[in-house]
């Protein structure tokens, strides 16, 4: 194991030391020479500021079209950027320059994205490290000229990505922004691109910043007389921004239904509002609720939790693990794993040899699950391997077939470790022949097989 090297080392060695290593390194370190390139430069702020004034120029002057794999590299250099710009400037009470570079180097961001694939979002990251450091450097401004500043990157923002609204932000600001947009949203409807959203969107975010729920609700009657539930749902979650309980209760108490996705945020919602109010018996009836229109297994554990009645939180238990007889194999597997249910398992997997879906679990959930099976109940463990041995083959893809074999191997192992007299499935030696003569035509699993057991 490579010796771990500590700060104090480092600075034990000499300086004419440190420095032949770090000149050596520099060629081939684009990292490490910028990097020091700026600590020299720091020393005079002059020519600090026109070597980044080159660099942000350069960006935005470059045509060449930059693939994904490379977003990574101009993501780093974007960040790289603002952290010299940051550390040397903006730490240094040099606030005013600090502001210009950061926008100068924001208002890149349309020429970048236009030729930039950036599924990753790495370059729309570094982009929103400039915006974040942009408002930080930004306290010298009076109300007017930031509220000019804010408006000219907002106008200018071709894709709508800049997030420069936050509540660091004074409250006049942003509440002279919302105006603006406000009155404007009109011609927004008009617009055949994507205004109208990205307009909703500023508005807000406006609101949410000043800690206006009646802003934001204003913003939403924009588009309709009425407000949907989804918006009400939207609303509630304002109201819990600024902690009023009453609102949040009233809000929710006006929404009929919503779509799947949404009720965990309706439930947590109503369970937060009886929490500040202490009002047990209405809390378990909202986990009662959540449970029955979810079925999830992590609602019911904080419904049991919540039941002070032992009969009826065996009752509640008992139907639930009744429900799961018709469940799909991983819901109920997840089931039985969070109730720690190991028989219950061990019988649903008995009677549903045929429909094991061992493939729709992750690895370590996999692995997980037959750790928390294998002693107790090992023939169930070894259904379990059959069918990862099976699914990887079922695929016709060698790249797979280290699975089946790692699957027989752990069968193997079992049968060693137990009595198998009294088993109920096939031997293993019986399931291997039979595999074996059923894919015999997968030259390459045959040739892992033999290798690994002959």
């Amino acid at each position: 194991m490579a010796k771990q090297i500590i700060l104090e080392e480092i600075k034990a060695l000499e300086h004419n030391t440190l420095c032949d290593v770090l000149y050596g390194m520099i060629d081939t370190n684009h990292e490490l020479y910028d990097k020091l390139e700026k600590m020299i430069l720091s020393s005079d702020t002059h020519a600090f500021i026109k070597q980044m004034k080159k660099e942000i120029k350069s960006l935005e002057r470059r045509r060449k079209f930059i693939e994904y794999k490379k977003s990574f590299a101009l993501s780093k250099e974007i960040w790289a950027m603002v952290e010299n710009i940051e550390t040397f400037l903006l730490h240094q009470g040099e606030d005013i320059v600090a502001s210009e570079l950061l926008k100068m180097l924001m208002l890149t961001d349309t020429s970048i994205y236009e030729r930039t694939d950036d599924s990753a979002g790495a370059v729309g990251d570094a982009y929103r490290y400039a915006e974040e450091t942009w408002v930080e450097s930004i306290a010298y401004l009076n109300s007017d000229s930031l509220y000019n500043e804010v408006m000219n990157l907002l106008l200018t923002d071709e894709y709508g990505c800049r997030d420069i609204l936050s509540e660091t932000l004074p409250k006049e600001v942003l509440e002279r922004v919302f105006d603006t947009y406000y009155d404007t949203f009109d011609d927004a409807l008009r617009d055949e691109g994507y205004r109208e959203y990205e307009v909703m969107g500023i508005l807000h975010k406006c609101a949410h910043y000043m800690g206006s729920p009646e802003h934001y609700k204003k913003a939403s009657l924009l588009k309709s007389d009425t407000l949907d539930d989804t918006e009400l749902l939207a609303i509630a979650k304002e109201y819990r921004h600024i902690d009023d309980v009453e609102n949040v209760l009233k809000s929710l108490s006006s929404i009929d239904s919503l779509p799947r996705r949404q009720l965990s945020e309706f439930f947590e919602m109503k369970i937060w509002v009886f929490d500040k109010q202490e009002n047990n018996t209405d809390k378990v009836g909202a986990y009662k609720e959540f449970y029955e229109k979810t079925k999830e297994v992590g609602v019911l554990l904080k419904y049991l939790e919540h039941l002070e009645d032992g009969e009826l939180k065996e009752k509640v238990r008992y139907k639930a693990l009744d429900e799961v007889t018709r469940y799909s194999f991983v819901e109920a597997i997840h089931f039985y794993r969070a109730l720690d249910e190991k028989e219950l398992c061990a019988n649903y997997i008995d009677s549903n040899t045929d429909e094991l879906r061992t493939s729709s679990l992750h690895t370590k959930e996999l692995q997980s699950l037959l750790k928390w099976l294998r002693n107790d109940y090992p023939q169930e463990t070894i259904l379990l391997l059959r069918d990862v041995c099976e699914s990887s083959l079922e695929t016709k893809q060698s790249k797979y077939y280290g699975s089946s074999i790692w699957a027989l191997k752990e069968m193997l192992n079992i049968e060693e470790e137990n009595d198998t007299l009294a088993w109920d499935i096939e031997e293993n030696s019986e399931y291997i022949t039979r595999l074996l003569k059923e894919h015999k035509q997968k030259r390459k699993f045959m040739e892992m097989f033999h290798d690994e057991f002959e």
